[in-house]
């Protein structure tokens, strides 16, 4: 696990959406932007104290993951997500199959 502790740990990001408001933490490992977004300002405010405690702590973070070392994924995991899409007598049926990596 390749790991750094050079970290940046910004405020949280109010995102006022047409829908609904969201709230965004953002942080820096080794000069790259990894983002969280929560739908509640205290998941968010909670998910960013973590990372602030663990930078304090002195631990090392992920550069792959941006996570802190007790948080990281042993291994990233991989999604496989599969959306069908329905068939009509005059549609061809379809299905769009896409990899998410974690």
């Amino acid at each position: 696990m390749d790991t750094t502790y050079k970290v940046k740990i910004w405020q949280i990001e109010t995102r006022h959406g047409k829908r609904k408001t969201t709230y965004r933490v953002a942080w820096l490992v080794a000069g790259e932007k990894f983002t969280e977004t929560y739908g509640h300002r205290t998941l968010a405010d909670s998910f960013r104290s973590e990372l602030v405690a663990a930078s304090r702590r002195g631990e090392a973070f992920d550069r792959l993951q941006g996570r802190p070392e007790s948080r990281a994924l042993a291994t990233p995991t991989r999604w496989r997500l599969r959306r069908r899409h329905s068939c009509g007598p005059s549609v061809e049926c379809q299905s769009r199959e896409f990899s998410v990596e974690r």
